[in-house]
């Protein structure tokens, strides 16, 4: 049987060491590569002041 759910971190593990539930999302193959390519093509914010 295969599995096609996987689950991913909403804030990056290696930024926040955050390995929480809380700091997760399950999907599906197909979304998360969607939400790996959203999330490498966004222009990183400058950090506020």
């Amino acid at each position: 049987m295969k599995h096609w759910n996987t689950a991913a971190h909403l804030i990056p593990f290696s930024a926040s060491r955050n390995d929480h539930p809380t700091n997760g999302l399950a999907l599906c193959k197909n979304h998360l590569g969607t939400m790996d390519r959203m999330i490498s093509s966004r222009p990183r914010s400058e950090d506020p002041q």
